[in-house]
């Protein structure tokens, strides 16, 4: 996807505006990540669901970078705003689940939940 962005503000018209919508899948399920990112993080992270994540918000990272890079080379970035947001919310029961390995009796049951306590519950 970060290929993608940054091939769309390079061409695009300075002179109208951008609406660009990214939707990385990191740090998501699957829990899929290159090597080459894993291998960063071998020497200061022994956990290997741990260092995969670490691996997939690098990845995730890298590619923000390129994205903001092109953004400033443009002269886009001081009228640009960059919003955040995430799917839902996080396991509400194991959440080594994500990862692939259950440690608890729910044994993979889907148990994502959505709470925004303390705001609406």
């Amino acid at each position: 996807f970060g290929d993608e962005a940054v091939r769309i503000v390079q061409g695009h018209d300075k002179s109208s505006q951008l609406f660009l919508y990214l939707a990385f899948q990191a740090c998501h399920a699957p829990a899929e990540v290159p090597q080459s990112y894993m291998d960063m993080f071998n020497g200061s992270i022994a956990d290997e669901d741990r260092r995969r994540f670490a691996a997939m918000f690098k990845a995730l990272d890298v590619q923000v970078g390129r994205v903001v890079d092109v953004l400033k080379a443009r002269g886009m970035y001081d009228d640009t705003l960059i919003m955040f947001t995430t799917d839902n919310g996080g396991p509400t029961t194991d959440s080594s689940c994500y990862l692939g390995k259950c440690h608890s009796d729910f044994n993979r049951i889907d148990a994502v939940g959505a709470l925004n306590f303390p705001l609406r519950g």
